[in-house]
């Protein structure tokens, strides 16, 4: 997490939105929105990519039924 240091582990799926854990306990800590960046309606793919050249994340989402979609790049966020 960029804003406070600390280190996540997410949880992917295509279905929905990551699940962040506690690393050493793996506690659950809920849903994770990268600070807003997937917007109430975003998803992010159980498979990210990272550009190489700048270290952005990016991801697609969609939500069958709802038919929306989302591309998200991330920056401050490694993997």
């Amino acid at each position: 997490d960029p804003e406070t240091g600390q280190a996540l582990l997410l949880a992917l799926c295509e279905g929905g939105r990551p699940f962040a854990m506690n690393p050493n306990t793996l506690e659950t800590l809920g849903e994770w929105d990268f600070g807003g960046a997937l917007g109430p309606d975003g998803f992010f793919s159980a498979h990210p990519k990272v550009d190489p050249k700048t270290g952005s994340v990016f991801a697609i989402g969609l939500a069958i039924g709802v038919l929306t979609s989302s591309l998200v790049a991330l920056r401050g966020f490694r993997l």
